[in-house]
């Protein structure tokens, strides 16, 4: 995934560690990356009070880059693909026996059929099931 490798590269410059295994990030990394986090999510909110397309547009990149980055400081970037790809799956598993959606007030409620994502088969490396 090009976006990876592009916040592999920042990383590499502005030296944030990037472990080759997941691991969780000592408390007081993960506090200062959820407050990061937190900030965007307000940021989208005001751009979107704004009205602004432009404003949201680079808010919602933001944090899509800040998670992306965390993942790489938690050692899931040769994993993020798959993880996502699986959680893809569980998600397109939620439909009604009629292959429909079941939305409800404009919120997907969860179908008999769905699958919950199994993200620890991925990262205990079996990709095969």
């Amino acid at each position: 995934m090009k976006l990876i490798k592009q916040v592999l590269d920042y990383h590499k410059v502005f030296k944030i560690p990037t472990p080759d295994t997941p691991k969780l990030l000592p408390t007081q990394i993960w506090d200062i990356r959820q407050e990061t986090l937190k900030q965007e999510i307000e940021d989208q909110h005001s751009a979107w009070v704004e009205r602004d397309i432009n404003k949201v547009t680079l808010t919602i990149c933001n944090s899509i880059y800040s998670l992306i980055s965390l993942a790489c400081e938690s050692g899931l970037q040769n994993h993020l693909e798959k993880c996502l790809d699986e959680l893809h799956r569980a998600k397109m598993s939620n439909v009604d026996e009629n292959g429909q959606s079941i939305i409800l007030n404009g919120e997907i409620i969860q179908s008999a059929s769905f699958t919950p994502p199994n993200i620890n088969r991925i990262l205990d490396g079996d990709t095969n099931s």
